[in-house]
C-alpha cells in the first residue's frame, strides 16, 4: 500500500503535517483559554460554584443543587482506652 492511501489527509508531505499539529496545538490552547478558569487562590467551594453556573449541558438536564440534599459534615469521635488495657 502506497503512504497516500494510509495517510490520505497528510499525503504532502512533513510540511503539511506540522501545519496540520499547529493547527490542533492552536485550537487545545483557545479551548483552555475559553474553558478553564483561573483557579490560584480561590477555595473548592468558589470552583464549584463556577461550573455549577457557567457549565453548558447539552445532551441532560442541568441536576438540582438542593442544599438540604447536601452531605452533612463527618464528625469523628475519639473514646479513650481504659486504664492499663490493650
Amino acid at each position: 500500500m502506497s503512504d497516500a492511501l494510509v495517510f490520505g489527509c497528510v499525503s504532502g508531505g512533513s510540511g503539511q503535517l506540522q501545519w496540520f499539529f499547529a493547527i490542533v496545538a492552536l485550537a487545545n490552547v483557545l479551548i483552555v483559554v475559553v474553558f478553564l478558569p483561573e483557579t490560584h487562590g480561590k477555595s473548592l467551594q468558589e470552583i464549584e460554584e463556577h461550573f455549577d453556573n457557567n457549565t453548558l449541558w447539552l445532551c441532560r438536564k442541568r441536576p438540582a443543587r438542593d442544599a438540604a440534599a447536601e452531605m452533612p459534615p463527618i464528625t469523628v469521635s475519639v473514646v479513650p482506652l481504659a486504664a492499663g488495657g490493650a
